[in-house]
């Protein structure tokens, strides 16, 4: 369902179809599952992101642990949570992008990405 988003490159404030940034991957995933969460502006820094994600907080609802196609936020630059993935059906993979990098599918229990999660939430409708 998602194999055709592996490899496509990193941009700022990109929604597809050639390009993503992480939120804008994120929102790809869940329209693909008949979902529709909202957009916001484009924030560039740690500090912007963080901003938005803080402002967005009462349309996420906060989950115990990763659920199907759940939203993981991350830290990426200490203190500020700056990125999001979508948790894959297996509970333990997650999809996302990163600057300079490409769209992947990684692990929630690899070292990189353990210690930086800040949390699971799902979009309240």
């Amino acid at each position: 369902m998602f194999s055709d988003l592996i490899g496509k490159p990193f941009a700022f404030g990109a929604r597809g179809p050639d390009a993503y940034d992480c939120y804008g991957l994120a929102l790809e995933v869940k329209r693909r599952l008949g979902q529709l969460p909202p957009d916001f502006e484009h924030p560039e820094t740690p500090e912007e992101i963080h901003r938005v994600i803080l402002a967005a907080t009462d349309r996420f609802a906060a989950l115990a642990a990763p659920a199907p196609f759940s939203f993981v936020a991350f830290t990426i630059r200490y203190p500020f949570t700056s990125h999001v993935g979508i948790v894959l059906e297996d509970h333990v993979r997650f999809i996302h992008v990163l600057e300079k990098a490409r769209v992947c599918i990684e692990r929630l229990d690899s070292p990189v990405w353990k210690r930086r999660i800040t949390g699971y939430y799902e979009w309240q409708s």
